[in-house]
């Protein structure tokens, strides 16, 4: 019911029954999210598993007698010590940090994880009540903003250092936060929710201080992202907004008074194939939009206006992820594709070969499904290792050769059905 009117068009413009699927699985788990909380009832608690939250009720024995001392709480305490899952539903919730540690949620959590050599250890921020449904990684790498679902959504910025938190940011959304993005200066930080307005909100998150706010419309917004400028982007179905913060003035009693206001201005979406749904947006070094679409092609803007246009992938575009000059683009298709800065196709890796190739414990090939083919996050270092996110919950490592292809060297992580059932990925995060 959240997406609106945006459903029919998205299943009409992603024209067969594997995408419809991969919709409506968005569908649910994002309503999911929004009803998800921890103890609204008495007699319950939340179950944690993966990143598929469901509630449990728990009854004492018929014939259970407590015992005086059993009213006392346990000397004891418990520790996490690992946290199997990655919620990849959402676009955008893989993160690299300036010391090489990746950032992704599972149900409640943000688990950092450190992944370099054959071993592997988990940190953990827990600062969430409910699923979290978007990051955003600070200008610096050191700090992290996290927002969740739930009826009371808020987002948090903390150090991944420590796992303390710096700044929470609550009370402006009714419905969950699925878009967050840091100004390039890092002092700014937008959250879109999923209200019927959609709305932006604008934060000095240091200040933990609401600075303006304003409706994105009804249809689904899908992402934000800064540019260099200070200038912000929101894209969505038939939605590509740059918005600009200014000062506005009022009278008071005692004078005038400064305000801040964010001021919207529509991209020009007439050359555009109706329906026309924005998945993701970034920001090149010179300050140019790549929006990737629904329907496969790579867009770029210049000051609003649509100045060239590239068919990136046979699929959905899910993820665009900047490396110096370089654009990475992928979704629903079985490639990663290089792009310059100008939509010049640089070279591509291929995804189902290297993922082909893997095996389990026993020999046997780990196969690639086609939500492993859905990828809808990824992050790229600057040795050359490319980390990509899929809708089927997994997380792979891929080593970039410098001929050009690419080579499946892990798998970081495999969702719960591959590792209950289909057996042990090639490396785990637990290692």
């Amino acid at each position: 019911g959240e997406y609106g009117g945006v459903a029919g068009a998205v299943e009409e413009q992603l024209f067969d029954s594997e995408v419809e699927e991969e919709v409506e699985t968005d569908r649910g788990q994002l309503d999911s999210s929004l009803g998800s909380g921890l103890g609204d009832s008495e007699g319950s608690f939340l179950v944690a598993v993966g990143e598929a939250p469901g509630y449990a009720a728990i009854h004492a024995p018929s014939d259970y007698i407590p015992a005086e001392e059993a009213l006392e709480p346990p000397d004891g305490h418990l520790l996490l010590e690992h946290a199997y899952g990655f919620s990849g539903w959402a676009r955008g919730n893989l993160l690299l940090t300036s010391t090489g540690e990746l950032v992704y949620p599972t149900a409640c959590l943000c688990v950092i994880a450190n992944v370099r050599g054959r071993s592997a250890s988990q940190r953990f921020f827990a600062g969430h009540t409910a699923p979290v449904c978007a990051l955003a990684l600070h200008p610096s790498g050191a700090l992290v903003a996290s927002a969740q679902g739930g009826t009371s959504p808020y987002s948090c910025v903390w150090n991944v250092g420590t796992s303390q938190t710096l700044a929470t940011m609550p009370g402006m959304h009714s419905s969950a936060i699925v878009a967050l993005a840091f100004s390039a200066d890092g002092r700014l930080l937008a959250s879109v929710g999923l209200d019927a307005a959609h709305t932006l909100a604008l934060y000095d998150w240091e200040a933990q201080t609401m600075l303006a706010a304003a409706s994105c419309g009804p249809e689904l917004v899908c992402g934000c992202a800064f540019a260099s400028d200070g200038s912000l982007a929101t894209c969505g179905a038939g939605h590509l907004t740059l918005w600009t913060l200014v000062a506005r003035y009022a009278e008071d009693d005692d004078g005038r008074v400064e305000a801040m206001a964010l001021i919207g201005r529509s991209a020009d979406l007439s050359q555009l194939r109706a329906p026309s749904i924005l998945l993701c947006v970034a920001f090149t070094p010179r300050g140019a939009c790549a929006t990737g679409m629904a329907s496969g092609e790579l867009l770029l803007w210049e000051n609003g206006s649509l100045t060239r246009s590239v068919r990136a992938q046979s699929g959905a575009v899910h993820a665009l992820a900047l490396l110096g000059g370089s654009l990475l683009c992928a979704g629903r298709a079985t490639k990663v594709g290089v792009w310059s800065d100008e939509l010049d196709q640089l070279g591509s890796y291929d995804l189902r070969a290297a993922l082909d190739s893997l095996q389990d414990a026993w020999g046997k090939p780990l196969g690639a499904s086609t939500a492993s083919l859905s990828v809808r996050t990824l992050v790229m270092d600057a040795g050359g290792r490319i980390f990509v996110g899929t809708r089927a919950s997994e997380l792979f490592e891929l080593i970039v050769n410098n001929g050009g292809g690419g080579e499946m060297l892990n798998a970081l992580f495999v969702s719960k059905n591959s590792i209950f059932g289909r057996g042990a990925p090639v490396r785990s995060l637990r290692g």
